[in-house]
């Protein structure tokens, strides 16, 4: 009760062709669902930083949105549980 839901999305294998439609998917599921999310924690490849943020619309929703290399998931872990 009064608890919101905190996303964690790992990208592991993300390739060009493929980012297109995980972008519609993530998108998809923010638009059902982003007013009930509090925390987004995005684990990725440097290289994908920009378009992870991009899908996940941070600085559009209220929700912050963090980025973190696949190295450090850990990381990710911890500060979605602040």
């Amino acid at each position: 009760m009064g608890l919101k839901p905190r996303l964690l999305v790992i990208l592991e294998t993300l390739r060009v062709g493929s980012a297109a439609q995980i972008g519609e998917m993530i998108s998809i599921f923010f638009f059902l669902h982003s007013g009930k999310i509090s925390k987004i924690a995005i684990i990725a490849e440097s290289r994908w930083e920009t378009l992870a943020f991009g899908f996940a619309g941070a600085g559009v929703r209220r929700a912050p949105v963090k980025f973190f290399p696949l190295i450090e998931p850990e990381k990710a872990r911890s500060w979605l549980a602040e």
